[in-house]
Protein backbone atom coordinates (compact mmCIF):
# COMPACT_ATOMS: atom_id res chain seq x y z
CA UNK A 1 0.00 0.00 0.00
CA UNK A 2 2.80 2.48 0.53
CA UNK A 3 3.59 2.87 -3.29
CA UNK A 4 -0.20 3.77 -3.97
CA UNK A 5 -0.46 6.09 -1.10
CA UNK A 6 2.90 7.95 -2.35
CA UNK A 7 1.11 7.62 -5.91
CA UNK A 8 -2.31 9.38 -4.41
CA UNK A 9 0.19 12.07 -2.67
CA UNK A 10 1.86 12.88 -5.75
CA UNK A 11 -1.42 13.46 -7.55
CA UNK A 12 -2.68 15.58 -4.84
CA UNK A 13 0.66 17.24 -4.44
CA UNK A 14 -0.47 20.37 -6.38
CA UNK A 15 -4.38 20.41 -6.02
CA UNK A 16 -5.52 23.17 -3.55
CA UNK A 17 -5.77 22.49 0.30
CA UNK A 18 -9.40 22.52 0.52
CA UNK A 19 -11.39 20.68 2.93
CA UNK A 20 -13.18 19.12 -0.63
CA UNK A 21 -10.15 18.00 -1.58
CA UNK A 22 -8.76 16.20 1.66
CA UNK A 23 -12.05 14.47 1.89
CA UNK A 24 -11.52 13.04 -1.57
CA UNK A 25 -7.75 11.98 -1.20
CA UNK A 26 -8.89 10.05 1.52
CA UNK A 27 -12.24 8.62 0.28
CA UNK A 28 -9.90 7.38 -2.65
CA UNK A 29 -7.49 6.33 -0.39
CA UNK A 30 -10.19 4.20 1.75
CA UNK A 31 -11.39 2.47 -1.75
CA UNK A 32 -7.69 1.70 -2.68
CA UNK A 33 -7.45 0.31 1.05
CA UNK A 34 -10.50 -2.10 0.05
CA UNK A 35 -9.44 -3.22 -3.26
CA UNK A 36 -5.83 -4.23 -1.65
CA UNK A 37 -7.55 -6.63 0.81
CA UNK A 38 -10.11 -7.76 -1.70
CA UNK A 39 -7.07 -9.10 -3.98
CA UNK A 40 -5.07 -10.55 -1.04
CA UNK A 41 -8.03 -12.82 0.11
CA UNK A 42 -8.89 -13.31 -3.95
CA UNK A 43 -5.46 -15.41 -3.50
CA UNK A 44 -3.25 -12.54 -4.71
CA UNK A 45 0.38 -11.77 -3.59
CA UNK A 46 0.82 -8.23 -1.69
CA UNK A 47 2.84 -7.48 -4.67
CA UNK A 48 0.45 -8.35 -6.75
CA UNK A 49 -2.41 -7.25 -5.46
CA UNK A 50 -0.73 -3.52 -5.27
CA UNK A 51 -0.15 -4.02 -8.80
CA UNK A 52 -3.92 -4.18 -9.96
CA UNK A 53 -4.52 -1.49 -7.89
CA UNK A 54 -2.20 0.63 -9.89
CA UNK A 55 -4.01 -0.47 -12.97
CA UNK A 56 -7.44 0.39 -11.78
CA UNK A 57 -6.32 4.35 -10.72
CA UNK A 58 -5.68 5.00 -14.31
CA UNK A 59 -6.89 8.44 -15.12
CA UNK A 60 -7.10 9.61 -10.93
CA UNK A 61 -4.68 12.23 -12.19
CA UNK A 62 -7.68 14.11 -14.31
CA UNK A 63 -10.07 13.04 -11.62
CA UNK A 64 -8.32 15.25 -9.45
CA UNK A 65 -7.42 17.67 -12.05
CA UNK A 66 -11.45 18.30 -12.81
CA UNK A 67 -11.66 18.73 -8.63
CA UNK A 68 -8.79 20.95 -8.54
CA UNK A 69 -10.38 22.97 -10.70
CA UNK A 70 -14.21 23.10 -9.48
CA UNK A 71 -15.84 20.97 -11.85
CA UNK A 72 -16.65 18.49 -9.44
CA UNK A 73 -20.55 19.30 -8.66
CA UNK A 74 -21.46 20.89 -4.96
CA UNK A 75 -23.62 18.50 -2.98
CA UNK A 76 -21.83 15.59 -4.00
CA UNK A 77 -20.13 15.30 -0.34
CA UNK A 78 -21.94 16.11 2.54
CA UNK A 79 -21.00 19.40 4.34
CA UNK A 80 -22.92 19.60 7.14
CA UNK A 81 -21.60 16.76 9.50
CA UNK A 82 -19.93 13.33 9.00
CA UNK A 83 -21.31 10.19 7.95
CA UNK A 84 -22.51 7.94 10.53
CA UNK A 85 -20.19 5.03 11.39
CA UNK A 86 -19.69 4.59 14.80
CA UNK A 87 -20.59 1.75 16.96
CA UNK A 88 -20.47 3.60 19.88
CA UNK A 89 -23.54 3.97 21.98
CA UNK A 90 -24.51 7.00 21.41
CA UNK A 91 -25.80 8.97 18.57
CA UNK A 92 -23.74 10.61 15.89
CA UNK A 93 -23.57 15.10 16.37
CA UNK A 94 -26.30 16.44 14.03
CA UNK A 95 -28.98 13.79 14.61
CA UNK A 96 -31.88 13.19 17.04
CA UNK A 97 -31.61 9.29 16.80
CA UNK A 98 -32.29 8.54 20.74
CA UNK A 99 -30.35 4.67 20.29
CA UNK A 100 -27.10 3.23 18.05
CA UNK A 101 -27.41 -0.34 17.47
CA UNK A 102 -24.85 -2.80 17.66
CA UNK A 103 -22.11 -4.75 15.68
CA UNK A 104 -22.91 -3.62 12.14
CA UNK A 105 -26.19 -1.27 12.59
CA UNK A 106 -26.59 1.89 11.92
CA UNK A 107 -28.53 4.29 14.30
CA UNK A 108 -32.03 2.85 15.46
CA UNK A 109 -34.43 5.57 16.49
CA UNK A 110 -38.03 5.36 17.76
CA UNK A 111 -41.94 5.59 17.81
CA UNK A 112 -42.64 8.94 16.35
CA UNK A 113 -42.09 8.10 12.57
CA UNK A 114 -44.43 7.79 9.64
CA UNK A 115 -41.48 7.88 6.59
CA UNK A 116 -39.28 6.48 4.91
CA UNK A 117 -36.64 8.16 2.68
CA UNK A 118 -33.62 6.35 1.54
CA UNK A 119 -31.13 7.13 -1.52
CA UNK A 120 -28.94 5.24 -2.77
CA UNK A 121 -26.29 5.64 -5.28
CA UNK A 122 -24.98 2.45 -5.51
CA UNK A 123 -26.19 -0.71 -3.03
CA UNK A 124 -28.92 -2.72 -2.75
CA UNK A 125 -31.73 -2.11 -0.67
CA UNK A 126 -33.73 -4.65 1.40
CA UNK A 127 -36.58 -3.66 3.28
CA UNK A 128 -38.44 -5.62 5.67
CA UNK A 129 -40.55 -5.69 8.75
CA UNK A 130 -38.56 -4.60 11.98
CA UNK A 131 -38.92 -6.60 15.34
CA UNK A 132 -39.89 -4.37 17.55
CA UNK A 133 -40.64 -0.09 17.36
CA UNK A 134 -37.37 0.91 15.95
CA UNK A 135 -35.84 1.59 12.46
CA UNK A 136 -32.93 -1.19 12.01
CA UNK A 137 -30.31 -0.70 9.56
CA UNK A 138 -27.86 -3.15 8.73
CA UNK A 139 -25.16 -2.94 5.75
CA UNK A 140 -21.46 -4.24 5.44
CA UNK A 141 -18.60 -2.40 7.65
CA UNK A 142 -16.61 -1.39 4.38
CA UNK A 143 -19.95 0.66 3.34
CA UNK A 144 -21.14 2.16 6.53
CA UNK A 145 -18.89 5.33 6.47
CA UNK A 146 -21.23 6.14 3.53
CA UNK A 147 -24.21 6.51 4.83
CA UNK A 148 -26.11 9.09 6.77
CA UNK A 149 -28.93 8.37 8.83
CA UNK A 150 -31.15 10.86 10.18
CA UNK A 151 -34.31 12.18 11.47
CA UNK A 152 -36.96 15.09 11.12
CA UNK A 153 -40.22 15.79 11.20
CA UNK A 154 -41.57 12.49 11.50
CA UNK A 155 -39.11 11.04 8.89
CA UNK A 156 -36.05 8.91 8.53
CA UNK A 157 -33.53 9.40 6.41
CA UNK A 158 -30.83 6.91 5.04
CA UNK A 159 -28.46 8.75 2.41
CA UNK A 160 -25.64 7.57 0.56
CA UNK A 161 -23.19 9.99 1.21
CA UNK A 162 -19.72 10.53 -1.09
CA UNK A 163 -18.28 12.15 -4.67
CA UNK A 164 -20.61 10.84 -7.30
CA UNK A 165 -17.39 11.32 -9.76
CA UNK A 166 -15.61 8.73 -7.39
CA UNK A 167 -18.25 6.30 -7.09
CA UNK A 168 -18.36 5.92 -11.13
CA UNK A 169 -14.85 6.03 -11.55
CA UNK A 170 -14.25 3.16 -9.27
CA UNK A 171 -17.92 1.41 -9.52
CA UNK A 172 -16.18 -0.22 -6.04
CA UNK A 173 -19.03 -0.10 -4.15
CA UNK A 174 -21.73 -1.73 -6.29
CA UNK A 175 -23.15 -4.75 -4.49
CA UNK A 176 -22.96 -3.54 -0.99
CA UNK A 177 -26.52 -4.51 0.50
CA UNK A 178 -28.22 -2.73 3.48
CA UNK A 179 -30.95 -3.94 5.16
CA UNK A 180 -33.44 -1.78 6.39
CA UNK A 181 -36.31 -3.18 9.19
CA UNK A 182 -39.16 -0.67 9.57
CA UNK A 183 -41.71 -0.63 12.07
CA UNK A 184 -45.36 -0.25 11.81
CA UNK A 185 -45.36 3.48 12.55
CA UNK A 186 -43.91 3.88 9.29
CA UNK A 187 -46.81 4.55 6.51
CA UNK A 188 -44.76 6.16 3.84
CA UNK A 189 -41.78 4.64 1.67
CA UNK A 190 -39.83 6.59 -0.90
CA UNK A 191 -37.04 4.84 -2.20
CA UNK A 192 -34.62 6.03 -5.23
CA UNK A 193 -31.86 4.41 -6.22
CA UNK A 194 -29.05 5.21 -8.96
CA UNK A 195 -27.43 1.44 -9.55
CA UNK A 196 -29.00 -1.21 -7.52
CA UNK A 197 -31.54 -3.68 -6.57
CA UNK A 198 -34.54 -3.05 -4.48
CA UNK A 199 -36.20 -5.69 -2.71
CA UNK A 200 -39.33 -5.45 -0.13
CA UNK A 201 -41.45 -8.53 1.84
CA UNK A 202 -43.69 -8.58 4.46
CA UNK A 203 -44.47 -4.55 4.48
CA UNK A 204 -47.81 -2.97 5.16
CA UNK A 205 -48.26 0.94 4.27
CA UNK A 206 -50.05 3.32 3.10
CA UNK A 207 -47.80 4.48 -0.14
CA UNK A 208 -44.78 2.76 -1.71
CA UNK A 209 -42.44 4.77 -4.19
CA UNK A 210 -39.61 3.61 -5.99
CA UNK A 211 -37.48 5.16 -8.37
CA UNK A 212 -34.53 2.62 -9.61
CA UNK A 213 -31.93 3.90 -11.99
CA UNK A 214 -30.27 0.28 -13.27
CA UNK A 215 -31.50 -2.54 -11.02
CA UNK A 216 -34.30 -4.57 -10.40
CA UNK A 217 -37.56 -4.28 -8.12
CA UNK A 218 -39.05 -7.03 -6.01
CA UNK A 219 -41.82 -6.83 -3.88
CA UNK A 220 -43.17 -9.85 -1.98
CA UNK A 221 -46.04 -9.88 0.19
CA UNK A 222 -46.23 -6.80 0.65
CA UNK A 223 -49.91 -4.62 1.31
CA UNK A 224 -50.58 -1.10 0.42
CA UNK A 225 -53.02 1.73 -1.11
CA UNK A 226 -50.87 3.31 -3.25
CA UNK A 227 -47.52 1.43 -5.33
CA UNK A 228 -45.79 3.09 -7.48
CA UNK A 229 -42.49 1.59 -9.06
CA UNK A 230 -40.17 3.15 -11.70
CA UNK A 231 -37.36 0.99 -12.99
CA UNK A 232 -35.17 2.53 -15.96
CA UNK A 233 -33.33 -0.72 -16.48
CA UNK A 234 -34.44 -3.87 -14.85
CA UNK A 235 -36.92 -5.86 -14.19
CA UNK A 236 -40.20 -5.13 -12.29
CA UNK A 237 -41.55 -8.46 -10.38
CA UNK A 238 -43.99 -8.49 -7.89
CA UNK A 239 -45.74 -11.46 -5.74
CA UNK A 240 -48.95 -11.51 -3.47
CA UNK A 241 -48.99 -7.98 -3.15
CA UNK A 242 -52.41 -6.09 -2.07
CA UNK A 243 -53.11 -2.71 -3.36
CA UNK A 244 -55.92 0.03 -4.35
CA UNK A 245 -54.06 1.37 -6.82
CA UNK A 246 -51.16 -0.37 -8.68
CA UNK A 247 -48.61 1.84 -10.92
CA UNK A 248 -45.38 0.55 -12.82
CA UNK A 249 -43.03 1.80 -15.56
CA UNK A 250 -40.22 -0.15 -16.72
CA UNK A 251 -38.06 1.35 -19.49
CA UNK A 252 -35.99 -2.36 -20.78
CA UNK A 253 -37.36 -4.97 -18.55
CA UNK A 254 -40.27 -6.86 -17.69
CA UNK A 255 -42.66 -6.41 -15.79
CA UNK A 256 -44.46 -9.61 -14.25
CA UNK A 257 -46.51 -9.73 -10.90
CA UNK A 258 -48.40 -12.82 -9.25
CA UNK A 259 -51.03 -12.88 -7.18
CA UNK A 260 -51.50 -9.42 -7.38
CA UNK A 261 -54.91 -7.68 -5.92
CA UNK A 262 -55.45 -4.55 -7.26
CA UNK A 263 -58.89 -1.90 -7.96
CA UNK A 264 -56.20 0.31 -10.85
CA UNK A 265 -53.42 -1.30 -12.32
CA UNK A 266 -51.51 0.40 -15.14
CA UNK A 267 -48.06 -0.88 -16.41
CA UNK A 268 -45.83 0.36 -19.30
CA UNK A 269 -42.94 -0.97 -20.58
CA UNK A 270 -40.74 -0.21 -23.45
CA UNK A 271 -39.10 -3.06 -24.56
CA UNK A 272 -40.14 -5.27 -21.83
CA UNK A 273 -43.10 -8.44 -21.92
CA UNK A 274 -46.09 -7.75 -19.22
CA UNK A 275 -47.23 -10.61 -17.22
CA UNK A 276 -50.39 -9.67 -15.07
CA UNK A 277 -51.71 -12.14 -12.90
CA UNK A 278 -54.30 -11.03 -10.78
CA UNK A 279 -57.05 -12.46 -8.18
CA UNK A 280 -60.54 -11.06 -7.73
CA UNK A 281 -62.61 -8.28 -9.72
CA UNK A 282 -60.83 -4.84 -10.34
CA UNK A 283 -61.46 -1.41 -12.26
CA UNK A 284 -59.28 -1.44 -14.48
CA UNK A 285 -56.02 -2.69 -15.84
CA UNK A 286 -54.35 -0.32 -18.43
CA UNK A 287 -50.81 -1.65 -20.34
CA UNK A 288 -48.74 0.28 -22.81
CA UNK A 289 -45.75 -1.76 -24.56
CA UNK A 290 -43.95 -0.76 -27.07
CA UNK A 291 -42.40 -4.39 -28.81
CA UNK A 292 -43.04 -6.30 -25.89
CA UNK A 293 -45.43 -9.04 -25.65
CA UNK A 294 -48.57 -8.49 -22.85
CA UNK A 295 -50.34 -11.44 -21.14
CA UNK A 296 -52.81 -11.01 -18.62
CA UNK A 297 -54.71 -13.56 -16.47
CA UNK A 298 -57.46 -12.53 -14.41
CA UNK A 299 -58.63 -15.36 -11.74
CA UNK A 300 -61.95 -14.88 -9.99
CA UNK A 301 -63.91 -12.77 -12.68
CA UNK A 302 -66.60 -14.15 -14.42
CA UNK A 303 -66.07 -11.56 -17.76
CA UNK A 304 -64.11 -8.66 -18.97
CA UNK A 305 -64.26 -5.96 -20.65
CA UNK A 306 -61.27 -5.48 -23.14
CA UNK A 307 -60.09 -3.01 -25.54
CA UNK A 308 -56.65 -3.25 -27.44
CA UNK A 309 -55.11 -1.79 -29.82
CA UNK A 310 -52.22 -2.57 -31.85
CA UNK A 311 -50.07 -1.23 -35.31
CA UNK A 312 -49.08 -5.34 -35.69
CA UNK A 313 -49.57 -7.31 -32.73
CA UNK A 314 -52.43 -9.63 -32.30
CA UNK A 315 -54.85 -9.29 -29.71
CA UNK A 316 -56.68 -12.66 -28.33
CA UNK A 317 -59.44 -12.55 -25.39
CA UNK A 318 -59.69 -16.26 -24.21
CA UNK A 319 -62.48 -15.22 -21.51
CA UNK A 320 -65.70 -14.32 -21.79
CA UNK A 321 -66.47 -10.28 -22.68
CA UNK A 322 -69.35 -8.30 -21.40
CA UNK A 323 -68.99 -4.27 -20.50
CA UNK A 324 -68.44 -2.90 -17.36
CA UNK A 325 -66.61 -4.14 -14.77
CA UNK A 326 -63.06 -5.34 -14.86
CA UNK A 327 -61.72 -3.47 -17.88
CA UNK A 328 -58.84 -4.36 -19.67
CA UNK A 329 -57.15 -1.65 -21.89
CA UNK A 330 -54.25 -2.21 -24.13
CA UNK A 331 -52.05 -0.62 -26.20
CA UNK A 332 -49.10 -2.01 -28.10
CA UNK A 333 -46.95 -1.07 -31.04
CA UNK A 334 -45.40 -4.51 -32.37
CA UNK A 335 -46.28 -6.90 -29.35
CA UNK A 336 -49.01 -9.56 -29.12
CA UNK A 337 -51.99 -9.11 -26.35
CA UNK A 338 -53.60 -12.47 -24.71
CA UNK A 339 -55.84 -12.48 -21.91
CA UNK A 340 -56.56 -15.93 -20.32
Amino acid sequence: MDTIKKYLEDCFAKAPKTDELKEMFEEILDNCRERYEDGLKSGLSPAAAEQAVMDSLEGVEELVKEAADGDVADGDVADDGAAVATGSDSAPAGTSLAEVEVADGLPATGESLNTLEVSLKTADLHIEKSPDSHVRVKVQKSFRSRLKASEQNGVYRIEEMGNTKIINFFKAQKGAEIYVYIPEAIRKIKGELGTGDVRMSGIDAESIELDVGTGDANLKGVTATKVEIDAGTGDIALEDLSAVKVDLDAGTGDITAQGLKARKIEADAATGNVTLATIGEFEKIKVDSVSGDVRIIPAGVESVDFKHESLSGKGTCNLPQAAGANKIIVETMSGDVTVE
